[in-house]
């Protein structure tokens, strides 16, 4: 399929669709005329990239977990240590992410009880 169509089928651009190209999370086979044609499974692929993104994780951190062989037929599959490495990465990830959960929430709490002083001062 050409990049407009998997832009429409995947929900995203084709300049996002370049975009991962370029970082090495898709592969497409250039035609004579220089268009682009990629698989059928690289929609799927675009969505599940756009996943991982809404779910904070940068497209280094994408690209160094799911790192693609630009072969246009197959894609590498991950040793054991790369696998290892991605979990310890989202781990450091989710404990900084949760002490700022921990951290904004103290900060809401403050901002309640400073209020709830004012409110009562101001009976």
């Amino acid at each position: 399929m050409k990049i407009g169509e998997l832009a429409q089928i995947s929900g995203s651009s084709p300049r996002q669709i370049r975009h991962y190209e370029a970082a090495g999370l898709l592969c497409s086979i250039r035609l004579p005329n220089g268009y682009r044609e990629f698989q059928d499974s690289d929609a799927r692929r675009v969505r599940n990239i756009r996943t991982l993104l809404d779910y904070g994780l940068t497209l280094d951190e994408i690209t160094s977990t799911v790192r693609a062989v630009c072969d246009a037929e197959t894609y590498e599959a991950l040793n054991e240590s790369e696998y290892t490495q991605a979990v310890g990465a989202l781990d450091g990830r989710i404990a900084l992410l949760q002490e700022l959960h921990d951290r904004t929430a103290r900060q809401l709490e403050a901002l309640r009880a400073l209020r709830d002083g004012f409110d009562e001062a101001g009976e």
